[in-house]
């Protein structure tokens, strides 16, 4: 699919609530890393440690939240998803296709706003941002990641690279 961009989103909370009209920022995932600076290795590689991840942020901002929004401001874990329509254009069928998404985010937040943004005729911006320790993504009904850090899963295309360590710790 080329041109990929979002068609619209809608985000919800743990009782499929809708929160309202927002922005998110996803985590980007970054693996804890070790340098190598050892003898007989000519340079100073990084190796990055399979399936653990540095922290996990995601930030929310809401144009338009509706009452529900308001109960993320609780110091708990929240269970949040994100359903998205995905469109793009398919050169082999020579057509527009959309496709949806779905992720499914959990984590407590850190900052915490009690208004937002106030300027006159303008909508208040409420930006939240939450330290995430679970993260689910799907395309197409399709899950392409999942990472849960409690319970050590780290899954890329159904491949769970963790699942070896979790036996290895009688975790199975």
């Amino acid at each position: 699919m080329y041109g990929r961009k979002l068609k619209d989103a809608r985000i919800y909370d743990e009782n499929g609530a809708l929160l309202g009209v927002a922005e998110a920022e996803l985590p980007d995932i970054e693996l804890i890393t070790e340098e190598i600076d050892e003898f007989a290795v000519a340079g100073k590689p990084e190796v990055p440690l399979a399936g653990y991840t540095d922290k996990l942020t995601m930030k929310i901002k809401f144009t338009a939240p509706t009452p529900k929004a308001s109960a993320l401001r609780e110091p708990r874990q929240h269970t949040i998803t994100i359903h998205a329509s995905i469109e793009g254009y398919d050169p082999v069928k020579g057509e527009t296709v959309r496709m949806p998404t779905r992720t499914v985010v959990r984590g407590m937040p850190k900052k915490i706003p009690i208004l937002g943004k106030l300027q006159k005729g303008k909508p208040t911006d409420m930006e939240f941002e939450f330290a995430v320790h679970y993260i689910k993504h799907e395309e197409n009904n399709i899950e392409v990641l999942e990472i849960d850090v409690f319970n050590l899963i780290f899954k890329v295309n159904g491949v769970d690279y963790l699942a070896e360590t979790r036996e290895h710790l009688g975790m199975s």
